[in-house]
C-alpha cells in the first residue's frame, strides 16, 4: 500500500469516525428535547410557555388542572389571565382565578427566556396559594404549625409577631427589622400598601432557599401581613429547563460542526482517489518499458554489428531507431512532469481545503461579528470546490463586494455550506435517474434589496415535489436514507435568530431548486466599536 492510498484509508477511516458520532449526537440531541419537555409536564406547580406574542405553545398537567380546560393550544394567555401587569417581564403578582364557581389563588410570575432558536418566548409559572390562604382565614392571629414563614410588620418595619417557621428560618427575634431583609419594603412602601390595602410581592433569597413574600396592607389596623412561600424547587426546575436549552443549542451548533467536517473529509477523498488513479496510471506505462526494451534491442544490434557492416540502409535505419527512442523518452518525461504537476497541484487543494474548514472549526465562540459576504461565499466554495468540477458543474458566481453582515460566522458559514451540499447532491440524484441535462448548472447571486442581502443558491437538479417542500425545515424530517433531520431545521432556527430567513423554492421534480436566505445588510453608520470583521 503506497502513500497515497494510506492516505485515503485514513481519510476514509475518519469519515466513518464522524458519521457515526453525528449520529449519536443526534440521537442524543432528540433524547435532550425529550427530557425538558418531560420536566415541564411533571412539574408540581402551574407553568405554561407563550410566545413573544402571547400564544400558548406549551402547558403541563397542573395547569390544565388549575383552569380545568382541556383546549389551551393556540389561545392566548391573555385570554385566561386578566391582569395585564402580569405580561411584564420578571413580574409578580398575586392573582385570582376564577373558573365555574371555584375560586383559586396564585402567585403568577412572568420570565422571558430564549429558545434554543433563539426566539423570545415567556414563562407563566403559578403557586397555588388557596389551601394556605383558606387556612390563614380559620386561624385565629398567626398558625404557629403552619409550614411556611408567617409574621406581622408595622409601618416601619418592625415585626410584632410571627410564627415558629418565621423564626427558625429568619431568626426573627426582638427587635428585629424586616427592612434589613426586605430589598424593596421600606417605610415609604409600606405606607402605601397599608394605605391602600395593596398586595405586593417580593422575591428574597436566604440562606440558599428562594421565598416569595406576600405582603397584604391591613389598614384598619395600620401593619402589614407578610405570607412566605418556599419556592426553592420551582427556581431549581427554571435553572434546569434553561440548562438544557442551552445544551440543545450547544448540541446543534457541534453537529453542524460535525456535519461540515465530513463534507470536507469527502472532498479531501475524491482528491486522493484521483491523485492515486493519475500515479497507477503512469506506473502501468513505465511498467511497459517501451523505451527501455526498444533501447536494448538497438544495443545488442550494434554490439554485434562491424564498422565494415555499417552502410547507408543501416545508418538510416539506426538513426529511424534512436529517433523513435528520442520521442518515447521526451514523452515518458512530459507525462512524468504533467503527473508531478497534478499531483503538486493537488495536495495543494487539500492543504486548501484543509486549511479553509480549519478557520471555521476552530472557531470556539458563537459570537457576533462583522462577516464580508463576499470572502465567506468564496471560503464555502473553495471547500466544495473538488465536487463541482469533478461533475463538471458550471459555477457561477455574482456576489455584492464589500456586503457586510453582523451575524455569528459558523452558523452563517453552515447554513450557506448545507445549501451548496444539497444542490450538488441534487444534480447526483438527477444524474442517477438519467435525466440528463446539456450541462450542470449552480448558481450564486447576492443581491440587495433594501436593508436586506437576498443569497441565492440555485441547480438544475432533482427539484423537489410540492408535499416534501412543505416538510423540509420540519424538525426531524429528512428526504435522505442516512439524514438526520436535523440540518435544514437547524438552519432555519439560525437565520430567525439573527432576524434573517431561509426558503427553498422548487417548481417541483426535476425542475431544480432555488434556496434564498435572507440577511440583514449592517450599514455603515452603525455602531460598529464593538465589531470584529473577519
Amino acid at each position: 500500500m503506497n502513500l497515497l492510498e494510506k492516505k485515503l484509508f485514513r481519510a476514509q477511516k475518519a469519515i466513518k469516525v464522524l458519521e457515526e458520532e453525528l449520529e449519536s449526537k443526534s440521537r442524543l440531541l432528540y433524547k435532550e428535547k425529550k427530557y425538558s419537555e418531560n420536566i415541564i409536564q411533571n412539574l408540581s406547580d402551574p407553568l405554561v410557555i407563550t410566545d413573544a406574542e402571547g400564544v400558548v405553545l406549551n402547558f403541563n398537567k397542573s395547569f390544565l388542572s388549575l383552569v380545568a380546560d382541556e383546549d389551551l393550544t393556540g389561545r392566548n394567555i391573555e385570554d385566561i389571565v386578566k391582569n395585564k401587569k402580569a405580561f411584564k417581564n420578571n413580574a409578580e403578582i398575586s392573582y385570582t382565578f376564577r373558573w365555574e364557581d371555584e375560586k383559586r389563588d396564585v402567585i403568577l410570575t412572568c420570565r422571558e427566556i430564549k429558545n434554543q432558536r433563539n426566539d423570545t418566548q415567556y414563562v407563566f409559572m403559578f403557586k397555588d396559594v388557596t389551601e394556605f390562604n383558606k387556612q390563614l382565614k380559620s386561624y385565629a392571629n398567626f398558625a404557629q404549625l403552619d409550614p411556611s414563614p408567617v409574621f406581622r410588620v408595622d409601618i416601619d418595619g418592625n415585626v410584632l409577631n410571627s410564627n415558629l417557621v418565621a423564626i427558625e428560618r429568619f431568626e426573627i427575634f426582638d427587635n428585629f427589622n424586616w427592612f434589613d431583609v426586605s430589598e424593596v419594603l421600606d417605610t415609604e412602601m409600606a405606607e402605601k400598601i397599608i394605605k391602600h390595602s395593596r398586595i405586593y410581592v417580593e422575591e428574597i433569597e436566604h440562606n440558599d432557599k428562594f421565598y416569595y413574600f406576600q405582603y397584604r396592607g391591613i389598614r384598619s389596623d395600620n401593619y402589614i401581613n407578610v405570607y412566605g412561600f418556599d419556592v426553592t424547587e420551582q427556581k431549581l426546575n427554571e435553572q434546569k429547563i434553561k440548562e438544557l436549552q442551552d445544551d440543545l443549542i450547544d448540541e446543534a451548533y457541534s453537529q453542524g460542526i460535525a456535519e461540515n467536517s465530513v463534507h470536507v473529509l469527502h472532498n479531501i477523498g475524491n482528491v486522493l482517489t484521483t491523485m492515486i488513479g493519475k500515479g497507477d496510471q503512469l506506473k502501468k506505462e513505465l511498467n511497459k518499458k517501451a523505451t527501455t526494451t526498444l533501447f536494448s534491442k538497438v544495443l545488442q544490434k550494434l554490439n554485434g554489428m562491424k564498422f565494415e557492416d555499417l552502410n547507408d540502409k543501416s545508418f538510416e535505419a539506426l538513426k529511424s531507431t534512436l529517433k523513435t527512442i528520442s520521442e518515447k523518452m521526451q514523452s515518458e518525461g512530459e507525462k512524468l512532469i504533467e503527473t508531478n504537476n497534478f499531483t503538486l497541484r493537488e495536495s495543494l487543494r487539500i492543504s486548501e481545503i484543509i486549511s479553509t474548514q480549519q478557520k471555521y472549526a476552530n472557531l470556539k465562540t458563537r459570537m457576533n461579528s462583522l462577516v464580508r459576504v463576499e470572502s465567506l461565499i468564496h471560503d464555502i466554495v473553495t471547500m466544495h470546490k473538488y465536487r463541482i468540477d469533478k461533475r463538471n458543474i458550471q459555477l457561477s458566481l455574482e456576489v455584492c463586494p464589500d456586503t457586510e453582515v453582523y451575524v455569528e460566522k459558523v452558523g452563517l458559514s453552515q447554513t450557506i455550506s448545507n445549501a451548496i451540499v444539497n444542490a450538488i447532491e441534487s444534480i447526483d440524484e438527477k444524474a442517477k435517474s438519467e435525466r440528463l441535462e446539456d450541462e450542470w448548472i449552480l448558481e450564486i447571486t447576492t443581491i440587495k434589496k433594501g436593508d436586506n442581502l437576498s443569497l441565492a443558491i440555485a441547480d438544475n437538479g432533482m427539484g423537489i415535489k410540492k408535499d416534501v417542500l412543505e416538510k423540509l425545515f420540519n424538525y426531524g424530517f429528512s428526504t435522505k436514507e442516512r439524514g438526520s433531520g436535523f440540518g435544514l431545521h437547524n438552519c432555519a432556527n439560525y437565520m430567525q435568530s439573527i432576524g434573517g430567513n431561509i426558503e427553498i423554492l422548487s417548481d417541483g421534480e426535476f425542475c431544480g431548486a432555488q434556496t434564498v436566505i435572507t440577511l440583514p445588510i449592517h450599514e455603515e453608520n452603525e455602531d460598529k466599536s464593538n465589531l470584529v470583521a473577519v
